[in-house]
């Protein structure tokens, strides 16, 4: 089961596929392969980017939070979510030595409308380091926190 988070434009999205469970310690892990695929718009017309980043050990603890951000934010009234844009910071990896953070949040660089909230993925994977960005909505979200939970449960954790 894959989790995917998909651009407005739907050229662009980040996905977690969900491989299997790791029970370490007080914070067990998921083992999810990870992919980005942005859009190169050099010749005028997006032609798309794949970048696999393996099979990473992700904070199960993490993803859990993730989904509660997220969820707290889409489930305000609509009028609301363009007064109170989604604002946070998540770093999804267990490996404190490598970093897949995921920042929900305007930036200077990319337009956006209210209610419509810019995911970038910065990532650092021994010594591969990358960022991407794109305009998501409450929809795509909705979606991308349902398609976690489903994930989660997939490899024999309790649901979020």
């Amino acid at each position: 089961m894959a989790a995917r988070l998909v651009s407005n434009r739907g050229t662009e999205h980040f996905e977690l596929g969900f491989v299997a469970r790791r029970d370490c310690g007080p914070d067990p892990g998921v083992d999810c392969q990870v992919r980005l695929v942005s859009s190169s718009w050099a010749e005028g017309e997006p032609r798309p980017i794949t970048i696999t980043l393996g099979t990473l050990h992700l904070s199960l603890v993490q993803i859990r939070n993730l989904v509660e951000v997220i969820e707290s934010w889409i489930t305000k009234p609509v009028d609301e979510l363009a007064l109170e844009p989604l604002e946070a910071e998540i770093d999804l990896m267990f490996a404190p030595q490598d970093f897949l953070l995921l920042k929900f949040g305007s930036r200077d660089d990319t337009i956006a409308e209210l209610g419509k909230p810019v995911l970038t993925v910065d990532y650092k994977i021994g010594s591969t380091i990358g960022v991407m960005h794109f305009t998501t909505d409450p929809t795509c979200l909705s979606v991308f926190v349902d398609s976690l939970k489903t994930g989660v449960a997939g490899v024999g954790y309790i649901p979020v």
